[in-house]
């Protein structure tokens, strides 16, 4: 072999190479560098805590009665404002004069602190009067009672914060319309649950009156006796 064609062949060889190396530049030139990918850290689900029954014994809870003194404030005046005389209308009679009715029920009644249910709901200004009861200088119960054409209001956001405070112990559960012969329509709750009170809870609203009654024991005739006078 001539040395001109060993030459010829060394310079094939270091041109093939120097296109190797060229496309292989050329090759990393036209693809771009992507970025690593960072993995987010995976946020933990936001745990939502139910309302919680503020206090216990006859504290209601205190979401439900934020939702009673809502639902309260947006309905009309209270029963302090007059009505108007409708002419050929028949204004809503006024309940019957609960002192008067408690002495003709011979049952005494004293001016206390304790504080009621309706006391926790009513909370746009509109007066609750509460008494405790007496039989022969022995306690029966509690009646507390609230004058406003609210009232349907207040017993629904009653009825409503209830609902989320009753306990596993409520037992002698009733809820219904009565409409008593010759007497007005009247809705009736009812109830024992250790866990809001320790005595028997009754809820009565008659035209624009809502009353609570807590019945203690042995006291149940003589405390629905006075439901039945009042529920005129």
């Amino acid at each position: 072999m001539s040395a001109r064609s060993v030459l010829f062949g060394i310079f094939i060889l270091v041109g093939l190479a120097g296109l190797g190396v060229a496309d292989a530049f050329l090759t990393n030139a036209r693809t771009p560098a992507l970025p690593p990918i960072v993995e987010e850290p995976s946020s933990e689900p936001t745990t939502v805590e139910p309302p919680a029954v503020a206090g216990s014994g006859a504290e209601l809870s205190s979401a439900a009665a934020s939702s009673a003194s809502s639902l309260a404030s947006s309905s009309s005046s209270s029963s302090d404002t007059p009505v108007p005389a409708v002419p050929g209308g028949v204004l809503k009679a006024n309940g019957p004069d609960v002192d008067q009715t408690l002495a003709a029920n011979q049952l005494t009644a004293n001016e206390t602190n304790e504080r009621s249910l309706l006391q926790g709901i009513v909370t746009d200004g509109t007066e609750v009067s509460t008494r405790v009861l007496m039989i022969n200088g022995d306690r029966a119960g509690l009646i507390s009672w609230v004058d406003s054409p609210k009232v349907k209001l207040y017993f629904l956001s009653l009825k409503e914060a209830l609902s989320q405070s009753f306990s596993a112990e409520v037992r002698d559960l009733v809820d219904e319309t009565q409409q008593p012969a010759g007497k007005p329509v009247r809705n009736l709750l009812s109830f024992f649950d250790p866990s809001i009170a320790e005595e028997r809870l009754a809820f009565v609203r008659v035209r624009e009156r809502l009353y609570e009654f807590h019945i203690a024991t042995g006291s149940d005739d003589a405390i629905f006796a006075l439901i039945d006078s009042l529920s005129k």
